[in-house]
């Protein structure tokens, strides 16, 4: 049975996407850096909708054993998500050299090669996919985050050649790009309501838009005129403003 694997399931959007697949008849390998939290989730989804899920411990950090953790699947995968990802701390990342390489490493360095991974188990599968989240973070850095904007943006160009190398093999490739979305990592933040999404409505953005082989999806449409507007102010301008 056709099995998809969801990197980083303990998620709130990884959880809600887990849901989505299992009810669209997928059999899962749910994936998060101690496997062990993820039981609870794969009982309730095997109930639910009589699907076969694994689960398999994976750090982005370790990145000598991410390739040996995803081929362990390779005999009925046929979709791969990225949804992990560390915000991490701005202010001690400017101080301290372990933080600023651990927001690195989970949102670049180790998401990309788990992707590669990926590419390489399915690229020869009739209706592959893969999955990647990034974030409207990627579009323009900011002061105020610009190690975890960097990052995303290296994850936002990676994921652009990726589809382009893999488009001759029919495997899609999404982009994804949320913006503000209520989640335990956002918790701390004041988001504004209007341009704050739920974990559920994103997950449901996703699946559509992958059963739909688009490119790039936002997770509120509104961001796409944001971050266009955004991207459009020219730089003198831009690094005077506090954002």
């Amino acid at each position: 049975m056709n099995a998809v694997f969801i990197l980083g399931a303990s998620s709130d959007i990884g959880r809600s996407l887990s849901y989505e697949y299992a009810k669209a008849g997928y059999s899962l390998v749910l994936s998060a850096r101690k496997a062990t939290s993820l039981e609870n989730l794969k009982k309730d989804l095997e109930i639910r909708y009589e699907v076969q899920v694994d689960l398999a411990s994976l750090d982005l950090e370790d990145i000598d054993k991410i390739e040996k953790s995803i081929f362990e699947y390779r005999e009925n995968l046929i979709g791969f998500v990225l949804m992990a990802g560390y915000l991490g701390d701005q202010d001690l990342a400017q101080t301290e050299g372990a933080e600023a390489c651990r927001i690195m490493t989970i949102n670049y360095t180790g998401s990309c090669l788990a992707l590669e991974s990926a590419a390489q188990l399915l690229k020869a599968k009739e209706g592959a996919f893969i999955v990647g989240v990034s974030s409207v973070a990627g579009l323009r850095g900011r002061q105020s985050n610009y190690f975890y904007g960097s990052a995303k943006a290296g994850l936002i160009s990676y994921l652009s050649g990726l589809r382009n190398r893999l488009y001759k093999t029919n495997v899609t490739v999404l982009t994804v790009l949320p913006g503000f979305v209520a989640t335990k990592m956002t918790a701390h933040l004041d988001l504004p309501a209007l341009l704050t999404a739920k974990p559920e409505q994103v997950a449901k953005t996703i699946i559509s838009a992958q059963q739909k082989g688009k490119s790039v999806v936002y997770s509120i449409f509104l961001w796409r005129y944001i971050m266009w507007v955004i991207r459009s102010i020219p730089e003198f301008i831009f690094k005077k403003l506090s954002l």
